[in-house]
């Protein structure tokens, strides 16, 4: 991928990261609301092993925006905002 892209993949990833964030608290919120007792905290252990997976990928995506150069970098942002 080209350098803006990189960074526009990585803000995808870090807005899905956000939203299985979101997921997790709801589903903590209103575990009494779910169906047998262990539904919810079946959900929130998979949404936690997509989160960390996905938190993965979004340092290794970072990683790579962080070996260029700042010139570079700064450009790749222009570039994909």
């Amino acid at each position: 991928l080209l350098p803006h892209q990189l960074v526009t993949a990585l803000g995808k990833m870090l807005g899905e990261l956000h939203d299985i964030h979101c997921l997790i608290e709801y589903v903590t919120e209103q575990k009494d609301r779910f169906p047998g007792d262990d539904a919810a905290a079946y959900l929130v252990h998979h949404l936690r092993v997509a989160e960390g997976r996905l938190q993965a990928r979004c340092e290794k995506q970072a990683q790579k925006l962080f070996l260029l150069s700042p010139r570079k970098f700064a450009d790749a942002l222009k570039a994909s905002s």
